[in-house]
């Protein structure tokens, strides 16, 4: 099962990278306007480097996680432990990279931003 905060991330970490494709195209094609309300709108596009790296991070975490369950387990208590590292690893890291987000985004938001900051969030 995948956790609220993994999954969070990696929505927030998808809406960031097309929100970049879309104020790119925008720019090439000197839509002003678009480029704007892409941005007002997503305001995680600031931020787009970072999460996408910490996505990455957490993905590797998942592929991890999967290739111990799918072996062969010798041991089933040590392969069930590390599984269970495997994916607190992944929870605390999205939720970490959520409330950091949320704090960047944060300072964006008191520039001039009217996103609901806490969308990516567990309340």
């Amino acid at each position: 099962m995948v956790d609220q905060h993994v999954k969070s991330l990696y929505d927030m970490a998808t809406r960031a990278t097309a929100a970049r494709d879309e104020m790119r195209e925008a720019a090439m094609q000197g839509r002003v306007a678009q480029y704007h309300r892409v941005l007002r709108e997503v305001p995680e596009v600031a931020i787009v480097a970072p999460l996408a790296a910490v996505r990455r991070q957490v993905s590797e975490l998942s592929a991890a996680r999967r290739r111990l369950m799918s072996a062969p387990a010798r041991d089933p208590v040590r392969q069930q432990n590390e599984v269970d590292e495997l994916t607190k690893a992944m929870s605390t890291v999205a939720h970490g990279t959520l409330l950091w987000a949320n704090e960047q985004l944060g300072v964006a938001a008191s520039m001039g931003s009217t996103s609901d900051m806490n969308s990516g969030e567990e309340q």
